[in-house]
């Protein structure tokens, strides 16, 4: 994933196993590189640099990056919400986290291209692996 938010950039690696097992391990900027959150049932696992600490869904801000990335995957990867719609090379949502207009974008075959939420001024681009 290359995401941008407000004017910083970062990198990310997204593995998504299941609605509740979902990990974001930073590779860019540097200083991030390595710092990894997983989401749990009712929780997140962060690992900063080999240092795990969790902190409790309702700790976290409903508008926060983390927050908004994490739902946005699982509202729109593993929920049936009905909202997609055929668009030029795949297909598009519009839907709402946490009262947050979200926009998102899936290539044919089904993954997730693309994240946009600009009453947070945040954008992911994804690309496929393996």
């Amino acid at each position: 994933m290359k995401a941008k938010k407000g004017e910083a950039l970062f990198e990310a690696d997204i593995d998504c196993f299941s609605y509740n097992d979902i990990t974001l391990t930073f590779t860019y900027p540097e200083e991030l590189s390595g710092f990894a959150v997983s989401s749990s049932e009712n929780a997140y696992i962060i690992n900063i640099f080999g240092v795990n600490d969790i902190m409790s869904e309702e700790e976290i801000s409903k508008t926060s990056l983390l927050n908004i990335l994490f739902n946005t995957i699982r509202i729109s990867v593993f929920s049936n919400h009905g909202q997609f719609k055929k668009a030029d090379s795949g297909f598009s949502a519009a839907l709402t986290v946490d009262d947050i207009p979200i926009s998102v974008t899936f290539s044919e075959d089904g993954y997730l291209t693309s994240i946009s939420a600009e009453a947070i001024n945040f954008s992911a681009e994804f690309q496929k692996s393996g």
